[in-house]
């Protein structure tokens, strides 16, 4: 999804999520960067910042508006640092995708009852 999709898509999701499930907490969790964004920072690395920061700027706004039970979940960590955790760059291989869980699991932990 492009940074200027998420206004439009994200505060109706949330609100049909929430009307359907009111108790249940909602998860954002940023666009991994990409493992050769260091390289090729004017294409894919301002892509993945980007569409962070709109993720970002619509979850500040939907807390300032005080929508409850919203989260938000940094990049920063979940593919670690040594650029072992794609096939391609992009795609996430086991590992990938162990780390993504190991780096998510404390914050769900605080978030589950």
């Amino acid at each position: 999804m492009s940074p200027d999709m998420l206004p439009e898509r994200m505060e109706p999701l949330v609100r049909t999520l929430q009307e359907s499930h009111p108790d249940t907490p909602i998860v954002f969790v940023e666009c991994v960067p990409y493992q050769q964004a260091w390289f090729l920072e004017q294409t894919w690395g301002a892509s993945y910042k980007k569409n962070n920061e709109a993720l970002r700027a619509e979850y500040d706004r939907l807390v300032a508006e005080g929508v409850k039970g919203l989260h938000y979940i940094p990049c920063d960590d979940l593919f670690g640092h040594d650029s072992e955790a794609t096939v391609d760059g992009v795609h996430a291989t086991d590992l990938g995708f162990l780390r993504m869980a190991d780096a998510i699991e404390p914050y769900l932990r605080d978030i589950l009852p």
